[in-house]
């Protein structure tokens, strides 16, 4: 079943690396009993908007999670795509080129984002729409200092 807004089409591509370097298996791990991945995949699936959720991953692991989604395409990732130098527009390309189907707009739903809702990504999507924009990113302010 195609959703579309305004005859418009939507691709969610949710780029999950298995090697972490910070942190192992990271796009695995659990808030209230669902993985990062599923958070995204569940977030990508409810949207009223997206027509296709894809996972590109280079683990197995995290593969085998998105297959338990119906209608979440799997794109197993090449290692030189895969590396913590890589950033993932390379990835999220590749990914796109395996669907071989053309969409007007393509998210990216960062795994590590948990806490994104699906009203979210609609509210964004009409948001690109309407006032017919090129490309939008979801920020959100904080006071703490990153840097030492």
């Amino acid at each position: 079943m195609m959703k579309h807004y305004k005859n418009k089409t939507f691709l969610a591509v949710i780029p999950a690396r298995g090697n972490s370097t910070r942190l192992k298996d990271k796009n695995l791990r659990k808030i209230k009993n669902k993985s990062l991945i599923e958070h995204s995949i569940i977030h990508g699936i409810n949207s009223k908007y997206i027509d296709q959720v894809c996972v590109t991953s280079d683990s197995s692991k995290i593969l085998q999670v998105a297959k338990k989604y119906e209608n979440v395409f799997i794109v197993k990732r090449p290692k030189y795509l895969s590396n913590n130098i890589i950033m993932p527009d390379d990835a999220i390309v590749h990914a796109y080129k395996k669907i071989k189907k053309k969409f007007d707009y393509i998210i990216t739903l960062q795994p590590t984002t948990p806490l994104r809702t699906s009203k979210q990504i609609d509210d964004a999507i009409k948001k690109i729409v309407d006032e017919n924009a090129d490309s939008l990113v979801s920020v959100c302010k904080s006071h703490d200092f990153y840097w030492k």
